[in-house]
């Protein structure tokens, strides 16, 4: 079960990743940096349940492996990203978030997201977002975003609410 689980979030993953891709602008962009492995933690107030409410978001990660084409001695980074929207464990929308992202080497960036695509497979939430660089470094370039929330405590969904999650995520600006 659990191997079959693995398998459709894979896939998931993939399906929405290719999505995100195409929303991007067709002209030849270059890769300003690329952050491949990274972990978040997303905490609801008040927790998630199966009836759509108002809903805070609170996350904190970390990006690493990142490579830059730009600036050599970026290697990682820590972001944090806080918003409001309407939230369950069925569906979630958050259009007033705002991700700041702390580089390991120069300026932060504040990204903003115009495009999220959420799907979940197997109880999990899959998603991925295509935004850009508003200000700091990378300023002008495209983002798109990339995570799966696993999801481990659905009877949550039922009670007292779901209140946090976390997963990998990974992160890429081109421009």
């Amino acid at each position: 079960m659990i191997h079959r689980s693995l398998a459709a979030l894979a896939a998931a993953i993939t399906l929405v990743a290719a999505s995100a891709t195409t929303a991007l602008p067709a002209h030849g962009l270059a890769t300003l940096v690329a952050c491949p492995l990274g972990t978040q933690t997303v905490t609801w107030s008040p927790g998630l349940t199966y009836v759509p409410q108002p809903t805070s978001l609170h996350i904190e990660g970390i990006l690493a492996s990142c490579v830059s084409a730009t600036d050599p001695a970026l290697n990682n980074a820590t972001f944090v990203i806080n918003g409001s929207g309407t939230g369950s464990c069925l569906t979630s929308s958050f259009p007033n978030a705002t991700m700041v992202v702390d580089w390991n080497d120069g300026p932060d960036s504040v990204i903003t997201y115009d495009l999220t695509v959420n799907i979940k497979p197997a109880g999990e939430t899959v998603f991925v977002s295509v935004g850009q660089v508003d200000s700091g470094q990378f300023a002008g370039g495209d983002v798109v975003r990339t995570t799966a929330e696993v999801t481990l405590d659905l009877a949550a969904c039922l009670t007292t609410g779901l209140n946090s999650s976390s997963g990998p995520t990974s992160l890429t600006v081109t421009g």
